[in-house]
């Protein structure tokens, strides 16, 4: 079971908040915990107008990311932190310079791709030379370009290794939206096949799992009025919880099949 726990930037900037969220995510019985690097001079341009104007203290987008982005050692320090408390740090880059310094100080073991990225082939190069496993969000990427990203990571040898996550990105997603059909679509190209889920509603992560996902992402939140962009989006601590519980007793009922014979015996 692969459970990831997007936190993104809801830290604030905290290094104090970021490992309370890891501190949550572990209490809710999922094995990673995800956060975003965002190096503003690598990203977008500048002033950049914000997609939802969220932020009474930023004016642009790269003031944002330059306010809530850790320093090196504060990265290092709070992916030794995740990692004691038994959990995957994992951390998505949005430039070829983030990568860099997550590969060069082995914070992390595999890559998650935001569908944003998805078909930015010279990050997704550098990812694949790593020859650590690849997750990609399918959400801003059209049915072509996920034949033509198939194509390319199966010429680099790195399609084996590579989930790809259904994805929505509304944020938050209605349940009419979900579209959750797509998943089997996806399995179709033969590789691993995820949810980057957006909803806020705990029903469409549990209806993805049934329909036999192999990795779940979805975004937390310690409360419905907690700040941040992607609120809305997320799921609380308890909701987590209650999916982790219902997925690990699915897998019990499918790894425990019967026999008639068997149930006959054991009701005599």
């Amino acid at each position: 079971m692969d459970l990831i726990i997007e936190i993104g930037n809801s830290h604030e900037g905290s290094l104090g908040i970021a490992t309370s969220f890891v501190d949550m995510v572990r209490n809710t019985g999922a094995n990673c915990v995800k956060f975003q690097m965002h190096l503003a001079e690598y990203e977008g341009m500048p002033n950049e107008p914000f997609r939802k104007n969220f932020s009474l203290q930023d004016a642009s987008r790269q003031d944002y990311w330059r306010r809530v982005n850790f320093s090196e050692e504060n990265w290092k320090t709070l992916s030794k932190y995740t990692n004691e408390t038994g959990l995957e740090f994992l951390c998505t880059p949005f430039s070829i310079e983030a990568a860099q310094f997550l590969y060069e100080n082995k914070l992390v073991e595999r890559w998650k791709i935001g569908s944003g990225d998805a078909v930015n082939y010279p990050l997704i190069d550098f990812l694949v030379s790593t020859k650590m496993p690849l997750i990609i969000s399918t959400g801003l990427i059209s049915w072509h370009e996920i034949i033509e990203l198939k194509n390319r990571l199966s010429h680099l040898s790195a399609w084996e290794t590579t989930t790809l996550m259904h994805c929505i990105s509304m944020y938050p997603t209605p349940i009419e939206k979900s579209s959750l059909n797509l998943i089997a679509e996806l399995k179709t190209l033969g590789c691993r096949v995820g949810l980057s889920d957006h909803s806020g509603n705990w029903k469409i992560p549990l209806k993805a799992i049934s329909m036999g996902i192999d990795t779940l992402e979805v975004h937390m939140t310690p409360h419905r009025q907690f700040f941040g962009p992607d609120t809305v989006a997320s799921l609380l601590p308890e909701e987590i919880r209650t999916i982790k519980e219902v997925w690990d007793d699915w897998q019990v009922l499918e790894n425990t099949p019967g026999s008639k014979d068997l149930i006959f015996s054991d009701s005599h």
